[in-house]
């Protein structure tokens, strides 16, 4: 018998696991729209087993020699810089690696200021104002710094146009105090020719006991300031929010509203001798109603009757627009329609927008008080009621729009409009097509710079005849600020505009109220436009006490027609279009009647002072009284509409 054994023999291989190094880029660069002049980075991630990595970027098809990093810095970018951008990546091991490209656009719109202290500095930048502190024709900007969440720094500034397109930083005797959601609104008050600068504290307990409260600053002159003591809101103790200026009796002198967050509004009425006296429920109305709090206020002569309203709206979604009965005292409009069925609005903006004669008022919307929520633009029914027009009109978004603002950039005779968004997501810009409805625009860096977006606004800086357009950012964190250049003359923009400045005389001298209404061809159409010279000039920003007006191909505005707050209306006629550099048209009130101007009869003492025997022109002539006490310098004492006759 035979045994077969089996032997089982295994053979075991052993292999070495040989690496194999990698190079891969993960996170490539990203598109990027910016303006002119805009500085890009691009960036890009990649790793690798085997260091070190080197870089190489590329650009239009050719080499970039100096832009060996993870990163491409491409600064004051031009149009021929506009094109696809990526980069070669190399390890110790590897072949090179080329990223997917990026595409660079360039946006002619605007030109991005990157340069000087009004874009450089980053603070906590709340609120600005922009006007022509020092009277050289150039318009300057006073922005004001919130208290600053991390310990950055927090003190307001100055800026005063040197009239080259530059600006250097100072106070001139403005508060440079730590303030806490502050803004400023400009007008000439004392009617002396300079203008003025109402700036507000915030003085609730809430807050701490370090804000200071609201404070009227004089233009002493030449842009230099001194704070105007011992007024009434020197006590007050309320969380100030915006502020806005109005004659709201129509006497010639103007008074200034304030909103507050967490107490009653504020009305101080003008005296006539420079001080103020607060207002009551009784002596106004509706207007300082004590059981509501308000976050941002917009005066308007939205029926046309000659004497301004006022919208306001509040953090708990709740708007109101107060009617002026012409006497001074407000009640609750009527006819609100939707202005006040609308809620959840933070910032709000009038402009006639379909240019019908009539102020219509876009609402942002803040995400804050009810999300979901979407812009409004409220069109003003010929003043009996409102409708909203924001879903047909293309500018119904979902937006935390903090700040917005009327401006026809493009100067074609149809007001556009800027909308920030305050706290991530993008701008919107809206160009308005003439028939009721907009498109949105990507004008490039305006549409995604910033953050924490605070206030922005429409103004002629460099007094080329475009709107440019400047934006705050901040408002508790240090960030800077930006400016933007309307780029439209050098791009062949060809359309004209009129800039118009207003001096009063029985109005306030500002001329805030007025209504300038503007009759051109423009391609072949007869159109007005209506602008109001606007005293709320603080949270919303402002044009600087001026009227701009675009006039498409017009070589001339046929008619410019001013209605004064004195109920005193003037017509100029062919009144040829602006030229760059040129100062705006000055109009000065003044009253054309039959009949002979007033006459002095005498003066007799009396108990209260001086009994003046005035002989009166013309019934419906307004008059105003000016006294001196060294026949130079006079001061508006009385405006007064006449009743024909002799007057004691």
């Amino acid at each position: 018998m035979k045994t077969r054994i089996l032997l089982a023999s295994a053979v075991i291989v052993l292999a070495a696991r040989t690496e194999v190094s990698a190079l891969e880029i993960p996170r490539p660069p990203t598109n990027q729209c910016v303006s002119l002049g805009a500085n890009v980075t691009l960036a890009v991630t990649a790793t690798s087993t085997a260091p070190p990595i080197t870089y190489q970027w590329w650009g239009k098809g050719a080499v970039l020699p100096d832009e060996t990093n993870r990163t491409c810095v491409l600064t004051n970018i031009q149009l021929a810089q506009a094109g696809e951008y990526y980069v070669v990546v190399s390890d110790a091991d590897n072949q090179p690696v080329q990223s997917a490209p990026a595409t660079v656009t360039v946006d002619p719109t605007f030109m991005k200021i990157t340069e000087g202290a009004i874009v450089t500095d980053r603070e906590p930048s709340y609120s600005s104002t922009w006007w022509d502190c020092d009277a050289d024709g150039d318009l300057d900007v006073y922005v004001i710094n919130n208290a600053c969440f991390n310990g950055c720094p927090a003190r307001s500034s100055l800026y005063l146009n040197h009239g080259d397109g530059t600006f250097i930083r100072t106070t001139n005797g403005l508060s440079t105090r730590i303030m806490r959601y502050s803004t400023a609104a400009a007008a000439d008050f004392d009617n002396d020719g300079d203008e003025d600068l109402y700036v507000l504290g915030n003085t609730h307990p809430g807050y701490g006991p370090d804000y200071p409260p609201d404070e009227l600053y004089r233009n002493d002159g030449n842009g230099a300031f001194s704070p105007l003591p011992r007024q009434p809101w020197s006590s007050e103790f309320d969380a100030s929010n915006d502020c806005g200026w109005a004659d709201y009796d129509r006497d010639g002198f103007l008074d200034v509203f304030v909103a507050n967050v967490y107490e009653s509004e504020c009305l101080y009425r003008q005296r006539g001798d420079g001080s103020f006296a607060k207002m009551t429920t009784a002596q106004a109305g509706s207007i300082v109603s004590v059981d509501v709090a308000s976050d941002a206020c917009a005066w308007a002569d939205y029926d046309n009757d000659g004497d301004p309203d006022l919208w306001v709206s509040s953090r708990d979604g709740h708007c109101r627009l107060h009617q002026n009965d012409g006497q001074g005292y407000f009640a609750a409009a009527t006819n609100a329609g939707s202005v006040v069925t609308a809620r959840a609005t933070c910032t709000g903006v009038w402009g006639d927008y379909d240019n019908d004669g009539w102020l219509d008022l876009f609402a942002g919307r803040s995400w804050e008080t009810i999300r979901g929520s979407t812009n409004a633009l409220h069109r003003n029914l010929a003043g009996q009621s409102f409708t909203n027009m924001a879903v047909g009109a293309g500018v119904a978004h979902e937006i935390n729009a903090w700040a917005s603002a009327w401006g026809d950039f493009d100067n074609d005779g149809w007001l556009d409009l800027f909308v920030a968004s305050f706290q991530n997501g993008t701008n919107l810009l809206y160009r308005n097509r003439g028939d009721g409805t907009f498109e949105t625009l990507d004008a490039g860096s305006p549409i995604r710079d910033g953050d924490l977006r605070a206030t922005v606004a429409w103004v002629d800086y460099d007094e080329d005849g475009f709107l440019d357009l400047f934006m705050t950012c901040g408002s508790g964190t240090a960030l800077p600020n930006h400016l933007y250049r309307n780029n439209a003359l050098n791009i062949g923009n060809t359309n004209g505009w009129l800039k118009v400045k207003l001096v009063g005389q029985a109005s306030n001298r500002s001329g805030i109220g007025a209504k300038i209404r503007v009759k051109a061809t423009i391609a072949g159409r007869e159109i007005w436009q209506l602008r109001g010279i606007s005293g709320n000039s603080g949270y919303q920003g402002g044009p600087g006490l001026l009227a701009h007006f675009g006039l498409g191909d017009a070589t001339k505005a046929d008619i410019v027609r001013v209605e004064w707050p004195s109920g005193i209306v003037q017509e100029l006629s062919n009144v040829p279009a602006g030229q760059p550099g040129q100062p705006p048209l000055l109009i000065t009130e003044h009253q054309e009647y039959g009949g002979q101007p007033p006459r002095f009869n005498g003066a007799t003492s009396s108990p209260t002072g001086c009994q003046l025997a005035i002989g009166e022109p013309a019934a419906g002539a307004c008059c105003y009284l000016e006294a001196s006490t060294d026949l130079v310098t006079w001061t508006k004492l009385m405006v007064r509409t006449s009743a024909g006759g002799t007057h004691e």
